[in-house]
């Protein structure tokens, strides 16, 4: 239903846009069988002391009324993908030495991922959050180190991708786990089919 959902609502506006440059995002969206073209909002992405749901969510739909802004008429997804760890946000490394020091942070322990995720359509936003709980494996240095070096954990949240090696880093996942790699699809579709029931009856 939800795909359906997303795919007539996207017929109906002038095209499906994916407010994100990211390429595990590009992927999850890609699966679902249907066209879309990729606008990358260039919003930065400030936390105001605000809970996990909330900036994730906030910064969701930040992202999707910037580039909405540029394209009116488009469905717009925005999404945004935040590390909790004790009661505090792990943002995305700086540099080796930051990427280093939060996979150092996280090793053995237990985590949440929360992604938001907005749909922005006709002025219109309808968002909502996920969350998934992570525990990393306790890593030695040397892996830690060989990670880092790899890359793939460079420009992402908590310094590390679900997709590619980063599976060897991960020891326990409970939820979803396309909400780690950055777009949860169930919530996405959930969000498309109430935006579909709103516009049939504001039409």
């Amino acid at each position: 239903m939800g795909v359906d959902a997303l795919r007539k609502l996207s017929q109906e506006s002038t095209g499906l846009i994916l407010a994100s440059a990211s390429a595990g995002r590009r992927a999850l969206l890609a699966q679902l069988g249907l066209k879309f073209e990729v606008v990358a909002s260039g919003a930065e992405e400030h936390l105001e002391g605000t809970g996990p749901e909330k900036s994730a969510t906030d910064l969701a739909i930040m992202k999707a009324q910037r580039v909405e802004a540029r394209r009116p008429g488009g469905l717009i997804i925005g999404a945004d993908t935040l590390i909790w760890l004790d009661g505090k946000p792990i943002g995305k490394p700086l540099d080796r030495s930051s990427h280093l020091g939060m996979l150092r942070e996280l090793s053995g322990r237990w985590h949440e991922v929360w992604s938001g995720v907005a749909l922005a359509l006709r002025g219109s936003i309808f968002c909502a959050g996920s969350c998934t709980r992570v525990r990393l494996r306790t890593l030695s240095a040397e892996e830690i180190t060989r990670y880092v070096e790899r890359g793939e954990g460079s420009g992402r949240a908590g310094g590390y991708a679900l997709q590619g090696s980063g599976t060897i880093l991960i020891r326990e996942l409970q939820g979803d786990p396309n909400n780690v790699i950055g777009l949860p699809v169930q919530t996405l579709l959930d969000l498309a089919a109430s935006a579909q029931v709103q516009a049939g009856s504001s039409g």
